[in-house]
């Protein structure tokens, strides 16, 4: 629904693109990839989110599209909100 293609799946492993238009007219489309974890022996599922590089995007990044596309896919998998774990 969100867009996304799956670019590799690897037992635990899922890595997914999804491309959007650039936000001004003559600005290169977006590339967003998202990585999955399915973490052994537990039932935390890791994700990283991220907006390549595109040399044009500017500071505002990908304007908070990630959090939110990950948002709507938390709800809609039905996934608990875990507080943010770092090492």
């Amino acid at each position: 629904r969100e867009g996304g293609r799956i670019v590799r799946r690897d037992g635990r492993y899922l890595r997914a693109e999804f491309r959007s238009p650039g936000l001004l007219p003559g600005r290169p489309e977006a590339v967003d990839d998202v990585e999955l974890f399915a973490t052994p022996n537990d039932v935390t599922m890791q994700f990283r989110a991220a907006r390549r590089p595109a040399g044009l995007a500017g500071p505002a990044g990908d304007l908070g599209a990630n959090k939110a596309r990950m948002e709507r896919m938390r709800i809609a998998l039905h996934w608990e909100k875990v507080r943010r774990l770092t090492t």
